[in-house]
Order: structure tokens, then sequence, then C-alpha cells
């Protein structure tokens, strides 16, 4: 029902001119309660949550079995208030029903968080099939609490509900 990717492409939705590659979800049979005769619809997901570009580029989303959560990395720093770090960090987008009947095509239908924003770069994610489990590279080591990691290599953290443990983890 819903594919995901990446581009670089402006002409794909209006209002994309951060010349920037963003996160897209094409949903091959839209179920829509606004328009229920209409088929296929493509929503960029990478932009704030006032519906502005994202400030750097977004790549390789994952996404849960229903559709409703995509994992991403991104260099942008603006598409969670809560972001403080430069580099690449994970992201989760939730479809939010609410904002999905808005007509507003500049808003992602959703709400995003960033889930790794730690002292390096994250990235390579992946997610469970329900959408509550991301895994991911990275070369941060203050994510995983009560945990010392001081090899200078990357690490595979799994983050669960706003927890993280290390899933593997090179010495």
């Amino acid at each position: 029902r819903f594919v995901v990717f990446h581009s670089h492409a402006s002409n794909l939705v209006p209002g994309d001119d951060n010349d920037h590659v963003d996160i897209f979800r094409y949903e091959i049979y839209n179920t829509s309660p606004v328009d229920a005769n209409s088929t296929g619809r493509l929503t960029r997901l990478s932009v704030t949550a006032q519906g502005r570009d994202s400030n750097g580029g977004s790549f390789y989303p994952v996404i849960s079995g229903d559709g409703s959560r995509v994992a991403f990395e991104s260099h942008a720093s603006n598409l969670d208030e809560n972001v403080t770090t430069s580099g690449k960090n994970i992201y989760l987008w939730s479809e939010s029903i609410a904002q999905e009947i808005v007509s507003n095509e500049k808003l992602s239908g959703g709400n995003i968080q960033v889930i790794a924003a730690g002292n390096a770069d994250s990235f390579d994610p992946d997610i469970s099939g329900d959408g509550t489990r991301v895994v991911f590279t990275t070369f941060a080591n203050d994510l995983v609490d009560g945990e010392t990691d001081n090899n200078k290599n990357s690490d595979i953290v799994l983050w669960e509900n706003g927890n993280y443990f290390y899933a593997g983890r090179t010495h």
C-alpha cells in the first residue's frame, strides 16, 4: 500500500524549495476520508511541523508494516525543535490522522521526532514491522544510559519507546 523513498527532485510536490534530498511516502491506494475515489498520493515527510522545508538532506527511509511510521537519517537540524546537535541524526515520522485531513499540501500528515541526536553521527536505520523499535548504526557514545563506550567505532543501537540498548557493539 505504501512506498517510501528519498529524492533530490524539486518537482514532486508543490513548495519543495530547499534544494535538499527529501523523504517521500507514496500511498498507492488512497483511503483518505477527504477523497475516497482518489488513487495514489505523494507526501513529503521531511518537513517541519509548521510545513517549512528542512535545512538539510534526508536519506534512506524505512517503513513500518502498516505504513504509519517511517524512520530515516537526516542532516537537517530543524525537523524537531529538540535537536541541538549537528551531523546525521535518526528521525521517526508517525502518521497523524488529525493532520491527514488538513488540506495544506506543505504539511507531512504526521509528527517527526528525533530518536538519535547523540554526540556523533547516526545512520542506516531499520524499523520493526509494528514501528515501535528502530535499530541504527552510530558513532555516538552518549545514547545508552549506564553504559560506557570508548571504542571509537560504530555500534548498533536499538531504540524502543525512548529507551536505548546496545544491540551490537564493537570492542
